[in-house]
């Protein structure tokens, strides 16, 4: 009778414990994101067509800041809600985007393009990474799709077009 007791409460802890850690771990599901910064850096061009630009998005409102060469051409904000905000979080999530070790050299290229991303749970900075694209290569210290996540924010930019002009 001890026997079956014992083993009878060991089940019970065991069960107690698997309940209370699915609880405490929780799915890596973006809703604790507070705000991304997406950046592009332009390539050397003459000024008239350089275009470097800053994203900043928040569960509120999506920011974007285009310059050329430091000269301020468009500073515009756009509301954004939750919805859309959860929209953008997935996407972070499915393109994979996360830091790695930067590599310690570029071969030397230069003239190429940059494209950053910095996302924030409150505070805390979850993901800080560059890519630099030169030559047909990628260097940095983020991996994931990056192309699919620009795309995405972009379109977050009613006349993201018209600003880059």
């Amino acid at each position: 009778m001890k026997k079956n007791i014992r083993f009878s409460q060991v089940i019970m802890y065991v069960s107690v414990i698997i309940l209370v850690s699915s609880c405490v771990i929780k799915k890596n599901s973006g809703d604790n994101i507070t705000k991304i910064v997406y950046s592009f850096g332009d390539s050397s061009v003459p000024p008239q067509y350089h275009r470097s630009y800053v994203i900043t998005a928040t569960p509120e409102n999506i920011h974007i800041v285009v310059d050329s060469y430091g000269n301020i051409l468009a500073d515009t904000t756009y509301e954004m809600n939750t919805e859309n905000f959860k929209l953008l979080t997935d996407k972070l999530l499915e393109t994979g985007l996360k830091n790695k070790k930067k590599p310690t050299d570029n071969n030397g290229c230069t003239g190429g393009t940059t494209k950053s991303v910095v996302v924030f749970e409150g505070e805390k900075t979850t993901i800080s990474g560059t890519l630099y694209i030169c030559g047909g290569e990628t260097y940095g210290d983020l991996e994931g799709d990056i192309d699919s996540f620009s795309n995405e924010i972009n379109s977050f930019i009613p006349d993201i077009k018209k600003l880059l002009e």
